[in-house]
């Protein structure tokens, strides 16, 4: 069978993919392997056949890692949402699939495809909604900087060297276990530990964004590994904004609470509205989300509570 390679296998999304290929039966066509930089083995799905701890920041331990298990694809879900310095962002999000890039050279063409992930931070402030692929990168922060060098780094090894590499550039995502440094992760945190009748201290609820279950992220995922075409970036999304507002009045009524609302200047939001275009990658794939807000925001608290 064809060997599927992911790194970053331990976290967020590493951990829900192979829950998504369990409950897919992907095992029964391919094999998974998976690489961390923890040595802590999570396989929520039982479907890896390899693990391997691996500093990921390494060219040399990226290299002997694709020497060793000799991937037909390869899904880089390894990266730092939260940092301290430039250095912390680039050395895994763009130093990391550099690595990558310039080691599967050596393997073409036994490696059919390599997927990046991307995010919608690459895009920053802009007034086009829905966003598309082809719309200027202004990123306003370092994470979304050390994506969009991501973003040059596949185009230019496909371009110049025909690299196999598809980017996902992913919006935002809803799923249990998501990070409370993220704005739901953080409203299921405060809503699941304050006491009913409390204060929930926020920030702008106004901002709308485009949110996607973490299935239906997994889900496109795979769909642009297989069948995105090479040289392309493709937005994971939904093709809609939300308001926060309405995504907090779902998770409150979950809880069966009551609360005051109170904002925290603290919390500042520099765009109001975010959303995708996802005609490409149904049009390239035939993907199509298939988890509502509401299901979603339900799944993501009642593993929460």
């Amino acid at each position: 069978m064809e060997k599927v390679l992911i790194l970053g296998v331990n976290g967020f999304t590493g951990r829900h993919f192979l829950r998504f290929a369990a409950k897919r039966h992907l095992a029964d066509n391919f094999s998974f392997c998976g690489a961390d930089i923890t040595s802590e083995q999570k396989d929520p799905g039982n479907v890896l056949t390899e693990f391997h701890k691996t500093d990921l920041t390494s060219r040399d331990a990226v290299s002997g890692l694709l020497k060793e298990t000799k991937p037909a694809y390869i899904i880089n879900l390894a990266a730092v949402l939260k940092g301290e310095t430039p250095e912390e962002f680039l050395s895994v999000n763009a130093a990391l699939p550099l690595n990558i890039l310039e080691t599967a050279k050596t393997f073409s063409p036994d490696i059919k495809k390599i997927l990046f992930i991307g995010s919608s931070a690459e895009y920053g402030i802009t007034d086009i909604n829905p966003v598309q692929e082809s719309c200027p990168l202004k990123p306003e922060g370092m994470y979304g900087l050390s994506k969009t060098v991501q973003a040059l780094y596949a185009d230019f090894y496909f371009r110049t060297q025909a690299c196999p590499v598809n980017t996902a550039r992913a919006f935002n995502i809803i799923g249990p276990g998501i990070s409370p440094a993220l704005a739901i992760g953080s409203f299921l945190t405060k809503v699941r530990d304050t006491p009913d009748g409390g204060e929930l201290k926020l920030g702008n609820l106004a901002v709308s964004r485009d949110y996607l279950d973490i299935e239906d992220v997994c889900s496109a995922y795979w769909a642009v590994l297989l069948r995105g075409k090479p040289g392309r970036t493709y937005n994971i999304c939904s093709g809609k904004a939300v308001k926060l507002k309405y995504i907090l009045e779902l998770i409150i009524r979950e809880s069966g609470k009551r609360f005051t609302i109170a904002a925290d200047p603290a919390l500042k939001t520099y765009i109001p509205v975010s959303s995708g275009d996802n005609t490409l990658l149904k049009t390239d794939t035939g993907w199509k989300p298939e988890i509502s807000i509401e299901e979603s925001v339900r799944r993501a608290y009642q593993e929460n509570r």
